[in-house]
């Protein structure tokens, strides 16, 4: 009986032709593990929560942003059709807390409108850079009918 080999381990038979700089057999560890990392989409989760009543308006919660980062695409996901419009807010550590002047959406804040989902991916006028340790706030503008939202940033790491 022939012996499977492991293709996500490095080729150990002489008789194995290294692909790519590594020597892995699959032409993905061909690839440094950090590259992998800096390259991959994550995302940046924010749930706000009515509690079984509709969002109040204002300032929601915040994150701290961990490495240095640039959006890609914001994602609202509401439990109802409804309408919600929520401005982003950006301040460093040393400034915090951030004010509405901090504003990185650019007047084109992620809204939905008589729908329970919205999607942007060009982020028109928005500052897309975050540095590690930035602090975003949420505030909601304005909400009808919806009473829980989950708003995703999908970011990409940079360096």
């Amino acid at each position: 009986m022939a012996k499977m080999q492991n293709m996500f381990k490095p080729s150990r038979s002489s008789k194995a032709t290294p692909r790519g700089n590594s020597g892995y057999d699959n032409a993905r560890e061909n690839i440094d593990p950090q590259v992998i990392q800096r390259h991959e989409p994550l995302s940046i989760n924010f749930f706000i929560d009515g509690g079984g009543a509709v969002i109040d308006t204002g300032v929601r919660g915040c994150v701290r942003i961990p490495f240095p980062c640039s959006l890609r695409s914001v994602t609202l996901l509401a439990d109802q059709a409804g309408s919600i419009k929520i401005d982003v807010w950006k301040d460093s550590f040393a400034s915090y807390p951030p004010t509405d002047a901090d504003t990185i959406t650019g007047g084109n804040e992620p809204e939905i409108v008589a729908a329970t989902k919205k999607e942007d991916s060009t982020l028109t006028g928005w500052t897309k850079d975050l540095n590690a340790g930035d602090i975003l706030y949420f505030n909601v503008d304005s909400v009808t009918t919806i009473e829980w939202v989950l708003i995703e940033l999908k970011i990409l790491r940079n360096g």
